[in-house]
């Protein structure tokens, strides 16, 4: 029997919006528009990833509160869907990954609560002084372009790697080979410039386990 993986992005797939955007509102709620904006366009393919994250990242400087309040945040934002199956993503924990361009900081401890397994959560990571964010790793693959990709391949997952995810960096994993199925996940937001590329298209979490155990 072939062993399924499940590589499920973070943003607007297994939270209901956009991570950064929401700490821009904690932190600087003037910048919103203008930081929404570069989110989309990153998104849909239309800037490179690395320069979506630099410059959200250069728009505003959030602190260690401000990250602590989008913690509860996310902890109250989680998919439906994906609170529905809680318990069928716990008992298949082993073979799920979250990879995102999303940040360790805050995703880790929503991530681990909900039972995904600590060390199959993979994102970006802020540097501080003090308590004060003053830029990101820019070390870390997945601050670039075709940085999932790079992940997954080091994962050197056997059997069938399937990608759930809302954005053209999803696609992007299996475009490069290192996936074997790209799942469009529309329950929060669809982009017709990445479920043009899908292989399948859905609605919910429900969907994706339909196929994982057919």
């Amino acid at each position: 029997m072939v062993v399924k993986h499940l590589i499920i992005d973070f943003d607007s797939t297994f939270i209901t919006g956009e991570s950064l955007d929401w700490l821009a509102e904690i932190a600087d709620p003037s910048i919103t528009h203008e930081l929404s904006e570069i989110t989309k366009q990153g998104m849909e393919g239309a800037l490179s990833f690395h320069e979506s994250l630099s410059s959200r990242i250069e728009l505003f400087s959030p602190t260690k509160d401000h990250i602590r309040k989008l913690i509860e945040k996310i902890k109250r934002s989680i998919t439906p869907s994906l609170i529905h199956n809680q318990k069928w993503i716990q008992q298949h924990r082993n073979e799920i990954y979250i990879i995102s361009g999303g940040f360790v900081d805050y995703m880790q401890e929503p991530l681990e609560s909900f039972g995904i397994l600590s060390h199959h959560i993979f994102g970006n990571s802020f540097i501080y002084d003090g308590d004060h964010v003053v830029g990101f790793d820019r070390h870390n693959p997945l601050s670039h372009s075709g940085g999932k990709e790079t992940v997954v391949s080091n994962l050197n997952l056997k059997g069938e790697v399937i990608v759930v995810g809302d954005g053209i960096t999803d696609y992007e994993i299996k475009k490069q080979g290192a996936a074997d199925m790209f799942i469009a996940f529309t329950e929060n937001i669809s982009r017709p410039s990445v479920t043009q590329k899908a292989d399948k298209i859905v609605n919910s979490f429900d969907e994706v386990i339909s196929y994982y155990e057919s």
